[in-house]
């Protein structure tokens, strides 16, 4: 959109575009005492950003990170990816070594490579300090990380957590889930290895209010049916298994 037209814009307007559709890598990068001073008047009256830094450069990335130093305090979602920038979230986690920072952080989505993240064990923890409600984790070589399921474990059993992403490529959690309390939970997706249905019938045992199941099965039983359908688990309607 040209500039002529956002300045055509209401204020109200605009405030809603840059809080809620404008990426905060973009508004760090093209908007910032870059365009005129109505638009930098806007910028500090908004209240929260999102910021994707997928796939941003690194001369971008250090810029930003000197401007989210004294803006973290607004981001509301986060996501930080290795996909082609090796040493992205090594880099923000040298900066920010704790999530619990961002104190109105709701959603944090993290790609990454264990091999090139020393220091991440600290960090994942300090997420169960957070108020977030969706995490998405996609991770490899993770099996380097000494106690990566332990924190999963934790994650999952955070009293806000309403969705949760997990990519991996280490045995994921199911044994334990007959011992979690996931009452909370409604969205899950566990990618990276092979469920059973048994495993299954834990997930939906001890997440009664989950409404989305995404999982890989790897058994077929003759009940599989009736397993699925059993009512003394007392979960809602599943929109997909």
């Amino acid at each position: 959109m040209l500039v002529t037209k956002l300045e055509s814009l209401s204020n109200e307007i605009l405030i809603d575009l840059i809080e809620n559709y404008i990426n905060g890598v973009d508004i760090f990068i093209s908007l910032i005492n870059q365009l005129n001073n109505r638009f930098d008047d806007l910028i500090n009256r908004c209240k929260r950003f999102y910021s994707d830094f997928t796939g941003i450069r690194k001369s971008e990335f250090s810029f930003c990170m000197k401007l989210l130093s004294n803006n973290h305090n607004m981001i509301t979602s986060l996501t930080l990816s290795e996909r082609d920038t090796p040493g992205q979230i090594h880099s923000f986690l040298c900066s920010f070594r704790s999530f619990e920072q961002f104190k109105q952080l709701r959603r944090l989505h993290l790609d990454f490579d264990a091999n090139s993240v020393d220091i991440m064990d600290q960090e994942l923890h300090s997420i169960l300090k957070t108020s977030i409600h969706t995490l998405s984790i996609k991770g490899k070589n993770v099996r380097l990380l000494f106690e990566f399921n332990c924190i999963v474990l934790a994650m999952l059993t955070l009293t806000k957590i309403r969705r949760f992403f997990l990519s991996i490529d280490i045995q994921p959690v199911f044994c334990y889930f007959p011992s979690l309390n996931l009452i909370k939970l409604e969205y899950l997706t566990i990618e990276g290895r092979d469920c059973t249905w048994n495993n299954v019938k834990e997930i939906l045992k001890c997440a009664t209010n989950i409404i989305y199941l995404n999982v890989r099965i790897i058994q077929e039983l003759s009940n599989s049916t009736e397993l699925i359908n059993d009512k003394q688990y007392n979960y809602k309607s599943l929109t997909k298994l």
